[in-house]
């Protein structure tokens, strides 16, 4: 199992990069495989992206230092669209390319959907036109590769509802791309890390509006916090000096010990 040496990996629990690597006659083969951070800000601003920005580009480095292969293969929920900044800085950074859009490049007519489908059981309306005509479908599973070595035969989107069933196997669908490998070469391979100015400056720039819609966030956190804090004073306070009834302190406590664990629940939820 790889880890990144990234901190704001580490700042997510149950995130990071797992690499398999492949024997095979012809050559090793690099297999990785990753989740990245979701997005769990459904209104308004995605202050989450930032991270999904920052572990692609960590991911891509890690890969850069754990490979020589000239047969790498990347698979996961990457959790981000395919005109997100993140998914533009990994291909770029990484130099893979994508199975699925490779062999399907038109994005209206074949768009590959993985996630939020109308197909997909895990979801109350299943109605193609209220789903994905305002953007709710999602590509954000991808098989990545290194196609100096690899080719791509074959790339579909698979695992929609169990045979004889009426629900899914996830909320996500699968994707399956087939690959011919070719014989490798003498020479060891290197992978760098390079990209373009205009990337790593919309890069830096989508981390920095992140940084800043969580700092906001965990501010009205801390200051729910404190007002829920100095209420309990308050409560105990009140019910040393005996100036209420103690049914009344019982029912005020019991409400602010339920708001507390709201707030501890939302706060585990979210980070």
């Amino acid at each position: 199992m790889g880890t990144s040496t990234c901190s704001s990996w580490r700042l997510v629990a149950g995130k990071g990069v797992g690499l398999c690597r492949i024997d095979h006659p012809l050559t090793t083969v690099d297999f990785y495989i990753t989740h990245i951070h979701a997005n769990y800000t459904h209104t308004g601003y995605d202050m989450y992206t930032g991270h999904r920005v920052s572990q692609m580009y960590c991911m891509a480095k890690y890969m850069a230092r754990s490979s020589n292969s000239e047969a790498t293969i990347a698979v996961g929920d990457f959790n981000c669209k395919e005109d997100e900044i993140a998914t533009e800085l990994f291909i770029e950074a990484s130099g893979l390319t994508d199975s699925y859009r490779e062999l399907h490049p038109d994005r209206i007519n074949d768009p590959g959907f993985t996630n939020d489908t109308p197909e997909c059981s895990w979801r109350a309306d299943t109605s193609m036109a209220a789903l994905c005509s305002n953007g709710t479908c999602k590509r954000i599973d991808y098989i990545f590769y290194n196609n100096s070595k690899l080719s791509c035969s074959e790339s579909v989107v698979v695992m929609g509802k169990i045979p004889a069933k009426s629900y899914s196997y996830s909320d996500h669908m699968g994707v399956s791309s087939t690959f011919e490998l070719q014989p490798p070469t003498t020479h060891t391979t290197t992978h760098t890390v390079k990209v373009s100015k205009s990337t790593a400056e919309s890069a830096l720039e989508c981390i920095e509006k992140s940084l800043k819609a969580t700092h906001a966030d965990t501010t009205q956190k801390v200051i729910i916090w404190t007002i829920l804090t100095l209420l309990w004073c308050g409560v105990i306070v009140v019910a040393a000096l005996d100036l209420i009834p103690a049914v009344v302190v019982g029912v005020v406590a019991s409400l602010l010990a339920a708001a507390a664990t709201v707030c501890v629940l939302v706060s585990c939820y979210i980070f």
